[in-house]
Order: structure tokens, then C-alpha cells, then sequence
């Protein structure tokens, strides 16, 4: 059987809950190992884990050999194999509470390699979620513009604890790339936050990368555990942390409304997240209709307006 070997030695109470101890912190950009701060945290004590790993798989398949030129700020961030994502995705599993939830972002040669299928006897993919960045990319066939997210869950398998069934699977968002090379749409991990999550619950992020998962957690009222390898702070690492990400946000999370706006105007990720979905609400693009010859507009279902 495959991961065999990654198989914790027991399994979490099917219905117990169990609780932080004081010695952890919280709410806080840790510098860490995220596999290191999963297992420091005990069986079944959250219901949402976001993981962003950094694969290289999709690189190592294309081989352009200017990636350093091209993507220094990825180049330059500690990159993870695949049986240290697969690993690593194990041990979520055993955090997460009963009919917990997974969110893992992929991108496309993940996606259509089935990498998620490799855990799949642990937690289960239920949804998927595009995500447009409204940035293309680069792709030898199609250009890449986003990546996306894998909902999976932990047994038994229910939608009786997603609360929010408002979510378009398909999610327009900008994001500063200048802040993270890896920097995730804000607006969405708000949204997700608030409906698989209820006020008081731990979120916990290993690769926390922007560290946007906290700042989305913090301004609903979750608390947050997460790190990683790479945490700059202009305080402590002071030139190097400005010259990789010169517009990082100070440690800690900023207070946010429940669409995940920053009210503090630390980033524009939230109010863009908001513009961008309200037009892609209302239009989505103009076609020419060749039945009547006439232009008309399209909205997000295809219907004519």
C-alpha cells in the first residue's frame, strides 16, 4: 500500500477534540520546519489546514534552464520533494478533526498528474476551486494564469460542515507578487476561513509562505498556527529581508471585515479580491451573437443580458 511507510502508528479519536498546551504559539509568523510544527501539534485539534508547498516537480518536467533569470524570488525559497509534501500531507491528516478540511494548492502538471491521489486513503478530494490571478504565466501549450485549490477532506466525508455555499469555483483575484513569490488571494482564504470554521477555531498553515492564511485568520477571529522556512522580517533580518521581499507586513495579523478586506490598508489584495468578483458577477465578457447579429453581453452562466 502506498505510503505505508508515512502511516501514523494510530489514529485520532474518531470524536475527541483535543486542545493546545500553552507552550504553543499562536497567531504568530514562526521561522520553523512545517513537518517539525505538525508533529508538535496534538491529534484532532483543527478543522481547516492550508498547504502551499514549494514542489519543483512542474520545473524539473520543463526545464527551461533560465529559472533563476526568470524567477528569482522562487528560485531563491527552500524547495520540498514530493514524498516530503506526501508526508507531510499525512500528518495534517492526523491533525485535522473528524470531516476536517485540506485546502492544498497544486498547478496544472500536479493537477493532471493525480498527486493528491497518492494520499487519497487519507483525506479525500471533494471540490476544486480555479483560481485566476489575472497574471498569465508561463506554459509550452497554454499560459498559466493561477493555480488551484484542492479541497480535500478528512472521514467521514460530509457537507454538513461547510457553512458557506456562496463560493464560486471559480475565484478572480490579484495578488502583490511583490510581497511573496508564492503571495495567495487573500479575499478566497477569507471566504473558506468563514465558511468551514467557527470563531475561536485554530487554523494552522506549514508553509505559511505571506503568512496571508494568518492575517485572514486573525481579522475573523481564528486562531492561527503556522511557519516557515523563510520568515523575513525587515526588524531582525534587516537588508536581506528587503532586498527578497521589500514589501513584506510587520509580524502579527491585521484586523479584517468578513470579506477579508484589511482594515489597516496593509495590502490591496482584499479590496481587488472584492472589485474583481463583483464584475465578474455582473460581466463577463461581450460575444458576438452570429444567430442575430447583434452584440449582447454574458454573464458568469453564459446567458445573454
Amino acid at each position: 500500500m502506498y505510503l505505508e511507510k508515512f502511516r501514523p502508528s494510530r489514529k485520532p479519536p474518531a470524536q475527541q477534540v483535543h486542545r493546545l498546551s500553552e507552550s504553543h504559539v499562536l497567531n504568530v509568523a514562526q521561522c520553523n520546519d512545517g513537518l517539525e510544527l505538525l508533529c508538535s501539534l496534538p491529534d484532532a485539534c483543527t478543522p481547516l489546514v492550508f498547504f502551499d508547498p514549494q514542489h519543483r516537480a512542474v520545473l524539473d518536467h520543463l526545464k527551461f534552464g533560465n529559472e533563476g533569470a526568470r524567477q528569482r524570488g522562487r528560485a531563491g525559497l527552500p524547495a520540498m520533494s514530493d514524498d516530503f509534501i506526501d508526508t507531510t500531507c499525512v500528518e495534517i491528516w492526523r491533525v485535522l478533526r473528524p470531516g476536517g478540511y485540506l485546502a492544498r494548492w497544486v498547478d496544472t502538471f500536479c493537477l493532471c498528474e493525480g498527486h493528491h491521489l497518492r494520499i487519497a486513503e487519507f483525506v479525500r478530494p471533494v471540490d476544486l476551486i480555479a483560481w485566476d490571478s489575472l497574471r498569465l504565466g508561463m506554459g509550452k501549450r497554454t499560459r498559466r494564469r493561477g493555480d488551484y485549490l484542492l479541497i480535500l477532506q478528512k472521514s467521514p466525508v460530509s457537507a454538513r460542515t461547510w457553512r458557506d455555499h456562496g463560493i464560486p469555483n471559480r475565484w478572480p483575484e490579484k495578488v502583490d507578487r511583490s510581497v511573496h513569490p508564492h503571495a495567495k488571494p487573500i479575499g478566497l482564504i477569507a471566504r473558506l476561513i468563514g465558511a468551514i470554521t467557527e470563531p475561536g477555531d485554530l487554523v494552522v498553515d506549514p508553509a505559511a509562505g505571506s503568512f496571508v492564511v494568518m492575517r485572514a485568520a486573525c481579522g475573523l477571529g481564528r486562531d492561527f498556527c503556522g511557519c516557515d522556512l523563510v520568515v523575513p522580517n525587515p526588524h531582525r533580518d534587516g537588508e536581506r529581508a528587503q532586498l527578497v521581499f521589500p514589501n513584506f507586513p510587520a509580524h502579527g495579523g491585521a484586523p479584517m471585515n468578513i470579506r477579508g478586506t484589511s482594515t489597516l490598508n496593509r495590502t490591496k489584495q482584499g479590496s481587488q479580491a472584492m472589485t474583481s468578483h463583483k464584475s465578474h458577477r455582473r460581466v463577463q465578457e461581450r460575444e458576438y451573437d452570429a444567430g442575430n447579429g447583434r452584440r449582447h453581453l454574458v454573464g458568469p452562466t453564459g446567458r445573454g443580458t
